[in-house]
């Protein structure tokens, strides 16, 4: 069974390059352009990551944690916020939400994989250079 990542990104720019990222190592991307559609895709899908961006209008990165570790199926799912926002105090915050790790923008391609996976269970993780 191939490992299904959430991608949860309002901008369709960023979503791309995640996808293609992640595709490239043989992950299975479900995406999600805002909080709301993140956490229905969550709920149907049963991802094994999250990645979430923090600031989305409607409901953010900090309440998709917030409803994710409230949810008793999806509480143990790992959960990245993947963000450029780099103001004191932030990453605290996001740990403090229900966040699992804190990845920055811009993504460098090369490191990006093996940030998430230490996420994840050994047995999901492709370890694989891209196709």
């Amino acid at each position: 069974m191939t490992t299904q990542i959430l991608v949860i990104e309002d901008l369709p720019a960023n979503l791309k390059l995640l996808r293609v990222i992640l595709e490239a190592f043989g992950y299975k991307v479900l995406a999600a352009e805002d909080g709301y559609a993140g956490l229905q895709t969550a709920r149907e899908a049963r991802p094994d990551l999250v990645l979430c961006d923090l600031l989305m209008d409607g409901l953010d990165g900090f309440g998709v944690a917030r409803e994710i570790r409230g949810d008793t199926i999806l509480k143990r799912v790992p959960l990245v916020a993947v963000t450029a926002l780099v103001t004191d105090g932030v990453e605290q915050k996001v740990f403090d939400s229900g966040f699992d790790g804190y990845i920055t923008k811009p993504i460098e391609a090369r490191k990006f994989v093996p940030q998430l996976e230490k996420f994840l269970p050994e047995n999901l993780r492709t370890s694989t250079l891209p196709h």
